[in-house]
């Protein structure tokens, strides 16, 4: 599986998106983005599933 997330490596954010695979029990590739389009393009493609923390997680 890819999660895509926001940010460079080394953020907040890809730490919460490593947790986040780990708590789910999850293996692959963290995929950073540069902007929100980016995390939302790799959705619609399929490549990336998305999350959000007070949400819950929605394709």
């Amino acid at each position: 599986m890819k999660a895509a997330y926001l940010g460079p490596w080394g953020t907040f954010s890809e730490e919460a998106a490593c947790r986040w695979m780990e708590r789910m029990k999850l293996s692959g590739e963290l995929i950073p983005c540069t902007f929100i389009p980016e995390v939302f393009i790799m959705v619609e493609k399929k490549e990336s599933r998305c999350r959000n923390c007070s949400r819950g997680e929605f394709h």
